[in-house]
């Protein structure tokens, strides 16, 4: 067989090597030697081939990933300085030149000494939080559980948690639950109507929280490694549930579902092949891939590309909304395309990487999960589905570590 191209049909998945390349058939040397797989080639198409006005101060988009880059990097360290996780959020919009990190309490020297390094290459504001991050997380996620709250996440700058409604701010009844659920947590509830967010799968039009899609037409996630030598392909849950076989373009088998975990959407394939670090590039017809330099979390403000495998790859999206639980599912993130006339995602791209450029390589930061229909917009690549110019992304290093994995790099 050969994956030389990212090509598509209907009962097939899309892109099954999607960031599965250089692979080799597990078993005997003979067999594997004569495997027809032809892996794709580097890429060759850079950042500059980005369309789309790039934001200003920059007069390319590989002088925006550049800056962003050293944002994130700023960020990470501090973080990572810190025995104790006191992170309320962060914003970190190149166009702004200035990172915004919401800190709850004092830093710990080592951050401190982190942060007045990066001062010299960044602007970096540290602003008092009154929650972590993962407080409000725990939170939103126990208050989830009520069907009536569309959207429960923390604010941008750790002050509390905001709720949606379906239609609006939640009535009088929903608002006694929030508040005996949990007492003593500042909530704000948004008057605007909550997106109303569908899996980005083909043939299933069901509500957020519904599973059992079919997975012939979802999008493989990045390859990660459980201990030092297990490879797994990350996938989205309501691509199936455990056991669930997955399918490539030609009707082969890649592997089968485990450790699905419906509430977060995330699960991981064994594949019956190894696979190394690299996504797809370009169109949906590509042959061009691109290697993976590493993974990292998402942050409010920064502008990634998806690589679904209907639509191909799409870049200039912009992270607008922090993680929240969403319908039930997640935490998810939300992502606008520039112009929102044009998708950033649809049908049948679920599952797909979501990152962000180094040079030549991307560094790995969500999966797409969710499309709005609130915002839908005609499609790009493969025709006959539904498209939106949001889309709702989970982040890879919060899914790499409730399943015990670790990235594979290129």
């Amino acid at each position: 067989m050969s994956f030389a191209m990212r090509t598509l049909s209907r009962r097939a998945i899309a892109a099954t090597l999607a960031v599965v390349t250089a692979l080799t058939v597990i078993g005997n040397p003979a067999v594997a030697a004569s495997a027809s797989f032809t892996p794709p080639a580097e890429s060759t198409i850079s950042s500059s081939a980005i369309t789309g006005p790039v934001p200003a101060p920059f007069a390319s988009w590989d002088a925006l990933f550049a800056r962003q880059a050293l944002m994130n990097s700023a960020l990470d360290a501090i973080r990572a300085a810190d025995p104790v996780d006191n992170y309320g959020g962060a914003v970190a919009d190149p166009s702004k030149d200035a990172l915004v990190i919401y800190w709850r309490g004092e830093m710990s020297p080592a951050a401190q000494a982190a942060l007045v390094e990066h001062r010299k290459r960044v602007p970096i504001s540290v602003i008092p939080a009154r929650y972590t991050e993962a407080e409000l997380l725990a939170e939103a996620q126990r208050l989830s559980a009520n069907r009536e709250i569309a959207v429960v996440g923390p604010a941008a700058d750790g002050s509390g948690l905001v709720i949606q409604g379906h239609d609006g701010a939640p009535g009088a009844a929903v608002r006694q639950w929030v508040s005996t659920t949990s007492p003593g947590v500042a909530v704000r509830y948004s008057t605007a109507p909550a997106d109303k967010m569908i899996p980005a799968t083909r043939q299933n039009d069901s509500s957020p929280w519904s599973a059992g899609a079919r997975t012939d037409d979802c999008t493989t996630g990045p390859v990660v490694r459980r201990g030092t030598s297990a490879i797994r392909i990350m996938f989205a849950a309501h691509c199936g549930g455990n056991g669930t076989q997955v399918f490539d373009n030609n009707g082969e088998l890649i592997g089968t579902v485990e450790d699905a975990n419906a509430t977060a959407d995330h699960s991981l394939i064994v594949p019956n092949i190894l696979g190394r670090g690299w996504t797809w590039d370009g169109p949906v017809q590509s042959t061009q891939a691109k290697a993976v330099a590493s993974a990292g979390a998402p942050v409010l403000g920064n502008w990634y590309c998806s690589s679904g495998s209907h639509s191909g790859i799409i870049c200039t999206i912009q992270m607008t909304e922090g993680f929240a639980m969403r319908g039930g599912i997640g935490p998810l993130a939300l992502g606008d395309k520039d112009v929102a006339t044009l998708p950033a995602g649809g049908q049948g791209d679920s599952g797909a990487p979501i990152y962000d450029l180094t040079g030549a390589k991307v560094i790995m930061r969500g999966q797409l999960k969710q499309i709005s229909t609130s915002r839908l917009v005609p499609c790009q690549g493969l025709g006959g589905r539904l498209c939106s110019s949001r889309i709702a992304f989970s982040s890879v290093p919060a899914s790499m570590s409730a399943l015990g994995v670790g990235i594979v790099t290129g």
